[in-house]
């Protein structure tokens, strides 16, 4: 428990409590209640505890013992039991070389059925804009601009690839996604935390 609490500072920023905050709402407006969510890299539980107290049926995957997962594991090789309807990983694949993140759907499109949720490092500049009009959802939308030299952009610590960088594009996440039998059906960076790009896919037919 003892190394479980030290790992809490670099998961209780302000920056990452607005994306839980936007993954809780993109499960919510996605994924009925009803449904069985296994969610890869739990960090420090915030939004599994948030979709449990909702009502979701929760379970959870980490490599890490420390963050006390459901299942203690490394994704590309779990052998994992049963299915699920929807997989939930967020800010997790980039850990792992791009040809496995490829595998690694492949696998979980056996698991999943009905839809994947994921959020992946986006580093290319962004403009947004953020709408509240009262009694309506909040609304944004968030515009990428071009890197005039990708080279100089360093890759985040610990990351294999993100978005904008060595060729990697949204166009080159759906393409993947296709491969291993899933539809895009939204995608969007999050105006508060541009940094974050999420991807909903179904399961193609």
């Amino acid at each position: 428990m003892r190394d479980f609490y030290q790992l809490l500072p670099e998961y209780l920023t302000a920056e990452r409590f607005t994306s839980y905050a936007f993954q809780y709402t993109l499960i919510q407006r996605w994924v009925p209640k009803d449904a069985s969510i296994l969610e890869i890299g739990c960090g420090a539980g915030i939004l599994t505890q948030a979709l449990r107290l909702s009502g979701y049926g929760v379970q959870t995957v980490d490599i890490e013992e420390r963050v006390r997962p459901d299942i203690v594991g490394d994704i590309r090789t779990l052998e994992y039991a049963g299915k699920t309807d929807v997989i939930a990983a967020f800010q997790i694949f980039e850990h792992i070389p791009y040809e496995d993140f490829e595998k690694t759907l492949y696998r979980v499109s056996s698991i999943a059925t009905d839809a994947i949720v994921i959020s992946l490092p986006d580093v290319r500049p962004s403009i947004g804009i953020g709408v509240k009009v009262p009694k309506f959802p909040y609304g944004f939308k968030v515009f990428s601009v071009p890197f005039v030299d990708k080279k100089k952009v360093p890759l985040e610590n610990a990351h294999f690839w993100e978005i904008g960088l060595h060729g990697i594009t949204p166009r080159t996440i759906r393409r993947s996604l296709m491969r291993s039998g899933f539809r895009l059906v939204w995608h969007s960076r999050f105006v508060n935390w541009p940094y974050h790009h999420f991807f909903v896919a179904k399961k193609s037919n």
